[in-house]
């Protein structure tokens, strides 16, 4: 880091520190407290203040999003105060402290999208978008049957059979028949299900054409 540092300080960059303050507002009672609130007890100062104190002297920046106004004092009044105001010791207590601390959040090195990428396990997830379109397509239209299906339909328990109403009128009771599925009626399934997915990707390729 301070490679990086050095070389944002001699080309004019600034470097943010990011989530400074979060050893005492996210991880409180840990190994930093120890050397913060002493540097604060010695010079009179608060925690918070310690902190812009040590990130201004590590040749960093802290950006702050509050808009209390007491805390927007107490952050401007750090720039009242000397920046060697901090002695090593206290800045060497400060590093060897944090480098003992909790582990880091999501940041450069881990941010959430990379982690996500990392823990992703699917494999139609490195496909292209058409293509995850297509094998999502394809798992809609064409699901796979139960381990023990067959051909036989049982036109009873077929959800495409609609119950009889109570009134209506049976005299006799006949066994169900049952008719195999024909090479037409196939077909025709086959042949809605292609127009359905082709509709559905022009679709998808009008929309795409239109965004870009």
């Amino acid at each position: 880091m301070k490679p990086i540092i050095n070389y944002c300080q001699e080309n004019g960059i600034v470097v943010e520190a990011y989530s400074s303050l979060a050893p005492i507002t996210t991880y409180p009672g840990g190994p930093v407290d120890i050397p913060i609130t002493a540097a604060a007890l010695r010079l009179g100062i608060t925690p918070t203040q310690v902190i812009f104190l040590w990130v201004r002297a590590k040749g960093a920046v802290i950006v702050t999003t509050t808009s209390n106004k007491e805390r927007m004092k107490e952050y401007l009044a750090v720039n009242d105060l000397p920046p060697t105001s901090l002695t090593h010791e206290e800045i060497a207590a400060i590093d060897h402290a944090g480098a003992n601390g909790p582990p880091p959040g999501p940041g450069p090195s881990q941010s959430e999208f990379t982690s996500f990428l990392s823990s992703s396990s699917s494999s139609s997830f490195h496909l292209s978008p058409l293509s995850r379109i297509l094998s999502s397509l394809s798992s809609w239209s064409s699901p796979s049957p139960p381990k023990d299906a067959s051909l036989d339909v049982d036109l009873e328990k077929s959800p495409l059979v609609l119950p009889l109403p109570p009134s209506y009128p049976t005299t006799t009771q006949t066994p169900p028949m049952r008719h195999p599925p024909t090479k037409i009626t196939l077909v025709g399934v086959i042949t809605i299900l292609l127009l359905s997915i082709t509709s559905i990707l022009g679709i998808v390729l009008v929309l795409g054409g239109l965004l870009c």
